[in-house]
C-alpha cells in the first residue's frame, strides 16, 4: 500500500511498480473491524506471538509450511514477533483503515506488475486482477500453490516474474551495440570506471559506486 501511494504521489521518481499480495481499499467496516481485532490482540501481553500463531496457516501454502525451509523460516518469524513492540503494531493496525486508491489506479504512470497468490485468502487474486485492469500499463501475475506471502512459499517464482519485469527494456553492457550506459530507470550498474547513483524507487538500491563491473545488480 505504501508503494501504491508513493508511486501516485510522485510517479516522475518510479519506473517500474511491483504490487505483491496487496489491496486498492481497506476503508471497509468489515476491513475496520479486522483492524480493530488485530489491534486488541497486539496489545495483550504476548500478541505479537499469539498473532503469527493464529495467521500462520494463512500466510504460507500449506506445502510450504512442513518443509524444511519453511520451519525455519517459522522460528525466525517466531523469534521477531517475541521482541516486537505489541502497541506499535497495534497503532499500525488501526491506521491503515482509510485508505483507498481504487479510483486513482487509473492514472498510474509507469508499468506496473500485480502479483498474487491463488491460495492468498487475505488479499484474494481477484483484487490484483482489477488492480491491473485498472492501471493503464498494468498486468497481472497469478502463482499457482502461494499464499499471502508469495515470496516466500513461492521465492523461485516469484523472483523469476519480478525479475523479468524489472529487466524488460534494460540495456546490457555486454552485448554489441549496446552504448554501455546504466538505465537509471531500471537500476543496472555502469560499465567499469563510472560513477553511478542510484535510486531505490527506481529499481536499485541508494549507493554511490566507483569501477563497478558491468552487468552487476547492486544489492
Amino acid at each position: 500500500m505504501i508503494a501504491l501511494e508513493l508511486a501516485l504521489r510522485d510517479p516522475e521518481r518510479i519506473g517500474r511498480l511491483v504490487v505483491a499480495n496487496s489491496f486498492d481499499k481497506t476503508s471497509t467496516p468489515v476491513f475496520h473491524a479486522l483492524a480493530e481485532g488485530r489491534a486488541t490482540n497486539f496489545e495483550h501481553p504476548g500478541g505479537p506471538v499469539q498473532r503469527l500463531e493464529q495467521s500462520r496457516p494463512s500466510l504460507v501454502s500449506p506445502a510450504f509450511q512442513t518443509t524444511p525451509e519453511g520451519l525455519r523460516t517459522y522460528q525466525v518469524w517466531h523469534g521477531i514477533a517475541a521482541t516486537a513492540d505489541g502497541a506499535s503494531l497495534a497503532h499500525v493496525a488501526r491506521g491503515i483503515g482509510a485508505f483507498d486508491v481504487t479510483e486513482r489506479t487509473a492514472s498510474f504512470a509507469m508499468p506496473t506488475l500485480f502479483i498474487a497468490g491463488n491460495l492468498d485468502g487475505m488479499s484474494p487474486p481477484e483484487t490484483s486482477h482489477c488492480m491491473a485492469e485498472r492501471a493503464p500499463q498494468g498486468r497481472y501475475a497469478g502463482l499457482d500453490g502461494a499464499a499471502h506471502i508469495s515470496n516466500v512459499d513461492s521465492a523461485d517464482r516469484f523472483s523469476a516474474r519480478l525479475l523479468e519485469f524489472l529487466g524488460e527494456g534494460t540495456e546490457r553492457p555486454d552485448i554489441p551495440g549496446s552504448n554501455g550506459q546504466k538505465n537509471l530507470r531500471r537500476g543496472w550498474m555502469a560499465p567499469a570506471t563510472t560513477d553511478c547513483v542510484q535510486s531505490e524507487t527506481r529499481g536499485g538500491c541508494v549507493s554511490t559506486a566507483q569501477n563497478v563491473a558491468p552487468w552487476r545488480r547492486s544489492g
